[in-house]
């Protein structure tokens, strides 16, 4: 039995609710979540491609509210942010959560007009964003055994900033690796800042393919063959009438991205057992833990009907 995590809906709560009554939402999913034996809960990011509510704010607010749940961001876009802004909020959330905080972390986009105005509106060039993202991940990893930190890079230059808000036990880094790109690269540097890699799309076979390569760079990069996540982000709709699952996860992701662009990479939408079969898929090929995230704007019925029939079987 692995790990299941929830994503909770801090774009699509928006959809039909104003911003307390969708806090609301969330919140109280995040609170079924807590008392199920779901291990984790996960939030998105966007500024202004797909505008939501912030991650960092959020995993704070749910952090308070939370005992056992790991809260992770899945993914973080960091390079939308100033690194020592982030190092700080990043701290201060792990710090709230007593060490419960997972950073998944991600290059981000820039393939439509809309991710590239996304860039612009934080004056950052997209194409630049690949070096920035390298760039905070050694930021980041420095930053893991330095109090003071002190770095010069190409973008980034950081003088004597002090980290006091760690907890006793310090976050996890996972950085998004997608094996379906083959590109290796995605996965050496998962294996050099990561403590895992998350994933999206991947099939089951391209998933485990992921995972060899992750681990083969995670022992290069750390001498170590040390127990790391490898996340799996899946997209389901669980209804027994496929029809009305296909149809209620058509309206909510072209609502979610304004076009489909996912054409037969997510799933399943349908009955209990295909979703539980597709996660174990996963599990099989090596998802430690497997994320969920509901493609319906009926978001607290669909974890329900979730907890009560696939949680118990995967």
């Amino acid at each position: 039995m692995g790990k299941i995590g929830i994503l909770l809906p801090t774009r699509g709560a928006l959809f039909q609710n104003q911003g307390h009554a969708a806090w609301e939402m969330i919140s109280k999913m995040a609170v079924l979540c807590e008392t199920s034996s779901v291990e984790s809960v996960w939030v998105g990011d966007s500024l202004s491609a797909k505008p939501r509510f912030d991650p960092m704010t959020i995993l704070g607010s749910l952090a308070a509210k939370s005992e056992r749940l790991r809260l992770g961001t899945s993914v973080l876009l960091p390079v939308l942010r100033n690194p020592a802004q982030l190092l700080q909020s990043i701290n201060t959330v792990n710090a709230i959560s007593d060490g419960r905080l997972i950073m998944g972390l991600g290059l981000g986009g820039a393939f439509n007009d809309a991710q590239k105005q996304e860039w612009s509106n934080v004056g950052i060039n997209h194409r630049t964003r690949k070096r920035r993202f390298q760039e905070i991940l050694e930021i980041i990893d420095l930053s893991k055994i330095e109090n003071r930190l002190n770095y010069a890079g190409d973008y980034y230059n950081l003088t004597g900033l002090e980290i006091n808000q760690r907890a006793d036990k310090d976050y996890a880094i996972l950085v998004a690796a997608h094996a379906r790109h083959e590109l290796r690269e995605q996965f050496e540097r998962a294996g050099k800042f990561g403590d895992g890699f998350i994933s999206i799309t991947d099939t089951p076979i391209q998933f485990s393919q992921g995972c060899e390569w992750f681990t083969e760079s995670h022992i290069k990069e750390t001498n170590s063959d040390s127990k790391s996540e490898k996340v799996m982000y899946i997209t389901v709709n669980v209804s027994e009438d496929i029809d009305k699952a296909g149809k209620e996860a058509e309206d909510f992701l072209t609502a979610y991205y304004g076009s489909n662009i996912w054409g037969d990479a997510w799933g399943p939408f349908g009955g209990s057992q295909r979703v539980i079969e597709r996660i174990r898929e996963y599990q099989i090929s090596g998802a430690t833990t497997v994320i969920v995230r509901f493609a319906s704007l009926d978001q607290m019925n669909q974890l329900k009907h979730f907890i009560a029939e696939v949680l118990p079987n995967v």
